[in-house]
C-alpha cells in the first residue's frame, strides 16, 4: 500500500466499527513491513557509504604513494628538475589528471549514495508517522466502540449517526 492509499483510511467509520476493526491490524502490518523495509534500506546505504569512504581514502593514498615513489626512483621520466623536493613531488602528485579524476568519480558515487540514503531515511520517518497514526486510529476505533456500546450514538432520520450524550 502506498502513503496515499492508508491514509483514505485513518478516518474510522462510525457506522462500520466491525470492519474498521477487521481491517486495523493488516493496515498496522503493512506499515510496519514498509517502515521495517526503509529502515534496513538506511542502514544498508549507510554502511555502504561509510565503506566506500574508507576505500576512498584507502585508495587515494596507495595511488598517492605510488606515484610518489614512482617520481623518486625515475626521476627523468618525469621532468621535474635537478632537484626534487617533496613538496615539488606533493605538487606533481596533487595535480595528477588520473589522481583527480578519481577523486571526482569516487565524489560522483558518494553524492549519489547520500542522495539515496537521504531519500531512505525521509522514507523511514514517513512510515513511522504513518505507524504512529494508525496506533492513534486502533485507539480511536476502541474510543468510539466503547461510546457505541454506552449508547452514545444514535441513528438520526436520515441514516446518519450523530453524537448524543446519555443523560442521567
Amino acid at each position: 500500500m502506498t502513503p496515499e492509499e492508508i491514509k483514505e483510511y485513518l478516518q474510522p467509520d462510525k457506522t462500520k466499527l466491525d470492519e474498521e476493526w477487521e481491517i486495523q491490524p493488516g493496515l498496522f502490518f503493512e506499515a510496519t513491513k514498509e517502515y521495517a523495509g526503509w529502515k534496513s534500506r538506511s542502514f544498508e546505504l549507510s554502511e555502504k557509504l561509510r565503506q566506500e569512504k574508507i576505500t576512498f581514502k584507502t585508495e587515494l593514498e596507495r595511488m598517492k604513494s605510488e606515484l610518489a615513489l614512482d617520481v623518486r626512483t625515475n626521476q627523468d621520466k618525469y621532468n621535474l628538475g635537478n632537484k626534487i623536493t617533496d613538496k615539488s613531488i606533493e605538487a606533481f602528485v596533487s595535480q595528477n589528471d588520473d589522481i583527480n579524476d578519481f577523486i571526482q568519480k569516487k565524489m560522483r558515487v558518494q553524492k549519489v549514495l547520500s542522495q539515496k540514503l537521504s531519500e531512505a531515511i525521509k522514507n523511514e520517518e514517513l512510515w513511522d508517522g504513518i505507524k504512529s497514526a494508525l496506533l492513534q486510529r486502533r485507539d480511536a476505533i476502541k474510543d468510539l466502540s466503547d461510546l457505541w456500546r454506552q449508547e452514545y450514538f444514535q441513528i438520526t432520520k436520515k441514516n446518519k449517526f450523530k453524537g448524543k450524550r446519555k443523560s442521567g
